[in-house]
């Protein structure tokens, strides 16, 4: 408190001033003066104090100048407040959002968001126009005018945005001090003038709109010479300018920077008069009133067609533009865009927003799709709801669209209610845990933990009337109870971002995903009858069906612990043996091996699962690592580093990392490899070359495969490539898939997907499913019994999302039950080819369920589905809903050609 009083620049929210004043927040701060939001009484104020008791002068001249100017976009002088021996006074603030304080400047704006639209445009300049011509009545100037010294709010009782112009705190500067002022924004050639003048303000608001209008400032020649050595204009880019104002954009610039200041405006009035008429043409609605007008744009929307372009029905600049901004270039782009999302466009004005709804209700009524809000042409009401063409249901709702409802808080909630939020939800960087405890939080929050306690209640409520938390919460329950009754938190967290996805990149998708699936748990926690808990063990969080359930794993957990710790790492058949020793609870559904042992990691300390079922510590030393991953390393010609860490790490995810050169010279030679560091191999990059093996080469083509004689010898360790090592970890991979059990994403090159099918069905003991037929025939059964044309159908798959899609979609959802019921009746493995129809359809969640029913008693024993392509697992551009990496491979081409299995004749393989 002292150190605020004494120096306004160390203020820190929570402080408390002079007269019971409490510091909200820092705005802002200068080399002479700070800016910052203050509360007393439920009222703000801004403070702007001097930050040196000895550069108190301007700061007074501006308080005086201050007080002579009252105007709707000028700030509101209050008063003076003195802080300690430091000047200041206080305004009244202008809130871009008047529920959360929020203070936004018109440069925060721009650098956010770039050119503003053209209602903005016109409206914000209208504001610093006329301001400017307030100021020249008065005789008083602002001489620092720029878009970081304008804020943007609502002026009055109404919520339209507008302008206030702060900071006169070089209004008083001597007219000869040339210097005076933001480079950039400064007239460059008042050292030619001598003396500052009012087309030197003019000059910055001109540079102001300018900025506003195209996201960037003009330039004076090369832009690197002094303008005031140069002959030359301005040089300005009407190309920047919006189409429908380029003109009248271009002439007003042209005259607010003319090089003869006799050229341009004689003074504010001018500049306004001609700033209105930049807009002419554009004043009136896209909806036209007259009768005649309207009927011309109900006919031209009636002969619109998908790819008619939207600058061709008629709609007005505004409207035009505002499309424009949001990517929207045909009528196609419209009938499938969220309207709710167009309507929420900042910076588009209410009459453009209403035209918008108005124009997309009568193209959807006639083309297709259906407008998520029916919108009164005249009025703006809403009149109903329909869903929208990319309508997203809330029990498929995606991570990201769910952590925006979790995290959403009332007008009302401070900046510490919303800290307290991030930090029960895992999203607080200064706290490690994904899952912290009350205390944690308020340790980091400063509050108390009843305080924190009080507004976890409150969250709760919050969220238990939110729709789609209760759906997650059904999906949940469903899931523990296929994954045998406790899981996790990080499991949860993976199974909830695989079933329903995020559109961001990591680490954010899997924050979010743990603050929902957070959220989720604490809403079930306040229900009469929970049918999950959570519990925290050793700084692990498990989610159970039952306190029973959550003891066993813990249990499981403990064993872990101690098989990791082992030396040498016990096999995985000891693994499960000892595991088995554990008796679950009656009420327990049975596990699988493979389930039973990532289970037992999952609620460990320190445990950690291989890809070949065994328990080894996370962080285990890499050069153990390396060691326990030779088979696939020895007997291969050349490996790049990039291949040596693949491989272990595909072995030992949560092993210590592989270190870099030269440090993994010595690491291979300490683990017994003979390997010679070649740079000039792999293109230049560099690799390790095996001294030991002969040189071998492996020729094939690119486009065709080429089947090999099968041997009935092991190739010899000389024969080995990169290429057969890999074919027989594919096929090594394959055999336990079989054995095992497991739900596989097989990716192929789309030129060799016929081959690789056919070597799949020749080798093992699979069911090949084509699913399009599966399909087809279950979707044919049901049209049937719906007594509808099938050329209808065919008609309507044609045409994506248009016409009849709505009704083909509903036939195919009729039909789904009898296609889930055909493969889950599998007795075997089943390879399910041609899955492209899953994707078209969006019935994405099929893989999901049946994915669920691997090795369950009552599903599929195991489930490949080959997918053309070699990136990410996705069919037709939709992501699968992949668990974890190791239910994706792809089919190395040499498993194809079966070189693995290869007979030399003469030549060396």
């Amino acid at each position: 408190e002292h150190e605020a009083i004494d120096n306004p620049a160390n203020a820190q929210k929570g402080d408390r001033l002079p007269e019971d004043y409490t510091v909200v927040r820092r705005l802002g701060q200068g080399s002479t003066s700070i800016a910052l939001l203050v509360e007393r009484d439920e009222e703000y104020f801004v403070l702007k104090a001097a930050a040196d008791p000895e550069g108190s002068p301007r700061l007074t001249d501006e308080a005086e100048v201050l007080q002579q100017l009252r105007h709707q976009h000028i700030v509101d002088f209050v008063r003076p407040l003195a802080v300690g021996e430091h000047q200041g006074f206080l305004v009244r603030p202008v809130f871009q959002d008047r529920e959360k304080q929020r203070i936004e400047t018109l440069g925060d704006r721009v650098r956010k968001e770039g050119r503003l639209h053209i209602d903005l445009l016109q409206r914000f300049g209208e504001d610093l126009i006329e301001v400017v011509r307030f100021l020249e009545e008065q005789g008083i100037p602002h001489r620092d005018i720029k878009p970081d010294n304008i804020a943007v709010g609502a002026v009055g009782r109404g919520d339209k945005l507008h302008l206030v112009l702060f900071d006169f705190s070089l209004s008083r500067a001597p007219q000869d001090n040339v210097r005076a002022g933001t480079k950039g924004y400064l007239d460059p050639l008042l050292p030619l003038r001598k003396r500052w003048d009012l087309h030197a303000e003019r000059y910055a608001v001109g540079i102001t709109l300018y900025e506003l209008a195209t996201g960037t400032l003009p330039q004076w020649g090369d832009g690197k010479s002094d303008p005031s050595h140069l002959t030359c204009e301005i040089t300005i880019e009407p190309e920047f300018f919006d189409a429908g104002l380029r003109e009248g954009l271009a002439d007003f610039f042209r005259q607010a920077f003319k090089r003869n200041t006799e050229e341009r405006f004689d003074n504010a009035e001018d500049m306004l008069r001609a700033w209105r008429k930049s807009f002419e043409g554009i004043e009136e609605s896209g909806v036209p009133t007259s009768d005649e007008d309207r009927a011309a744009l109900l006919e031209r929307l009636d002969h619109a067609t998908p790819e008619t372009p939207i600058h061709e029905l008629g709609l007005g600049t505004r409207v035009t533009n505002a499309l424009d901004r949001a990517n929207l270039v045909v009528v196609d782009d419209l009938l499938r865009v969220n309207l709710r999302s167009l309507q929420r466009q900042r910076g588009v004005g209410n009459t453009t927003r209403r035209d918008i709804a108005f124009a997309t209700r009568i193209l959807r009524k006639r083309l297709g799709g259906a407008v998520i809000e029916e919108v009164d042409g005249s009025t703006g009401t809403t009149t109903g709801t329909e869903q929208p063409v990319d309508y997203v249901d809330i029990g498929t709702m995606s991570v990201d669209l769910l952590a925006d409802r979790v995290l959403r808080t009332g007008s009302r909630d401070g900046e510490s209610t919303q800290r307290i939020l991030h930090g029960l939800l895992g999203l607080d960087p200064a706290l490690k845990e994904p899952w912290p405890s009350q205390i944690e939080v308020s340790d980091t929050v400063d509050l108390t933990r009843a305080r924190v306690g009080q507004l976890l209640s409150k969250f709760q409520e919050r969220w238990a009337r939110e729709p789609s938390i209760t759906c997650l919460r059904d999906d949940l329950a469903e899931v523990l109870q296929k994954a045998g009754g406790v899981m996790s938190a990080g499991e949860l967290t993976e199974a909830v971002l695989a079933a329903r996805g995020c559109s961001l990149q990591e680490p954010r998708r899997s924050q979010l995903a743990n603050a929902v699936v957070r959220a989720t748990v604490e809403v079930e926690r306040i229900k009469a009858e929970p049918r999950f808990m959570f519990r925290r063990v050793d700084g692990r969080v498990l989610i159970a069906l039952d306190a029973e359930l959550a003891d066993y794993a813990v249990r499981l957990g403990k064993s872990a612990d101690k098989l990791a710790s082992e030396d040498p790492l016990v096999t995985p058949a000891r693994v499960v043996e000892r595991l088995r020793a554990i008796t679950p609870p009656p009420s327990a559904p049975a596990l699988t091996d493979t389930r039973m042992v990532r289970l037992a990691a999952a609620a460990s300390q320190e445990a950690a699962v291989s890809s070949r079922q065994e328990l080894y510590p996370r962080g285990m030393d890499a050069g153990r690592a390396l060691k326990l991953s030779q088979g696939a390393l020895l007997g291969i010609q050349m490996l790049t580093i990039r291949q040596i860490r693949d491989r272990v790490l595909s072995r030992y995810p949560e092993a210590a990392p592989l270190p870099d050169r030269p440090l993994l010279d010595d690491l291979l030679a300490q683990t017994g490899f003979v390997l010679d560091w070649d740079p000039a191999q792999h293109g230049g990059e560099g690799c390790y070359v095996n001294r030991i093996l002969q040189t071998t080469s492996l020729t094939h083509s690119t486009d065709t495969v080429q089947r090999r004689a099968t041997m009935t010898a092991f190739v010899e360790t000389r024969d080995v490539t990169p290429e057969v090592a890999d074919a027989r970890q594919f096929e090594e991979r394959l055999q336990r898939a079989v054995k095992e059990g497991a739900f596989l994403a097989l990716l192929v090159d789309p030129r060799h997907y016929q081959r690789a099918m056919e070597e799949i069905e020749r080798r093992y003991d699979v069911e090949v499913v084509d699913f399009e037929a599966v399909l087809l025939d279950a979707l044919e059964n049901t049209v049937q019994q719906a007594k509808v044309n099938w050329d209808l159908v065919l008609q309507a798959d044609a045409t994506p999302g248009k016409d009849d899609w709505d009704k083909l979609m509903l036939l195919v959802r009729r039909a789904m039950p009898l296609v889930e019921q055909r493969l889950l009746a599998a007795k075997k493995t089943t390879l399910l080819i041609y899955p492209g129809l899953i994707a078209r359809y969006g019935q994405m969640n099929l893989i999901v369920r049946l994915r669920d029913k691997v090795g369950c008693k009552d599903g599929m024993p195991g489930l490949w589905l080959l997918i053309p392509g070699d990136g990410p697992a996705m069919i037709e551009g939709e992501a699968l809903p992949l668990i974890g990496p190791g239910q994706r491979t792809e089919v190395p081409k040499s498993w194809i050609e079966n070189v693995h299995r290869a007979k030399t004749t003469g030549a060396k393989v």
